[in-house]
């Protein structure tokens, strides 16, 4: 099934400079340390929000790479994420997670293309506008708090051993921006 699938990889947002998508907590933030989302432990991706106020709820959300949606479904999205994508990449070894979509535009099983719109930014699941975008490194069990609990706090060790640092990764792939993509 990998040989199916190219090696381009993307971005999920658009990168425009000033107009673009700007990182807002990075991968193993630790949000106890911090007022966003106080007790939830140790960050397993980066946050992306848009600079500008007259773009942010319904951005284009791309998909990083070829996959199979593993989920778009209400079942994972009820567990703090909202509306939730979730792909694998067998041709890269990786996983991908985008949260709190306002729309999800793909379903449970469908073969998505590097740079094809998968959702629309918005804010289910959380109280501001953005979107959360992790690579985990092998297949996650569904709990809020994996992997490895400690005090119902991830550990920063599991999150290492289960997540890819996002900005480190697609900058190894040379991630293209996606701008001028067709967006629909």
């Amino acid at each position: 099934m990998a040989n199916q699938f190219s090696q381009t990889v993307y971005f999920p947002l658009r990168q425009d400079g000033s107009d673009g998508a700007k990182k807002i907590v990075p991968f193993l933030g630790n949000w106890k340390l911090g007022t966003y989302r106080r007790g939830y432990g140790w960050h397993t991706g980066v946050d992306w929000i848009m600079n500008r106020p007259d773009r942010g709820l319904a951005e284009p959300v791309f998909a990083m790479a070829d996959g199979v949606v593993i989920d778009s479904s209400p079942t994972l999205s009820a567990i703090g994420y909202g509306n939730l994508v979730y792909i694998q990449h067998p041709q890269l070894g990786v996983f991908s997670r985008y949260a709190h979509l306002q729309s999800r535009s793909v379903n449970t099983g469908q073969v998505v293309k590097a740079g094809q719109v998968i959702g629309h930014l918005g804010k289910s699941g959380t109280d501001n506008t953005h979107l959360h975008f992790d690579i985990p490194t092998k297949p996650l069990p569904w709990s809020r708090y994996w992997p490895g609990i400690s005090d119902n706090v991830a550990t920063r060790q599991n999150i290492q051993a289960a997540f890819a640092d996002p900005i480190w990764w697609l900058a190894g792939q040379q991630a293209k921006n996606p701008t001028g993509l067709v967006m629909t």
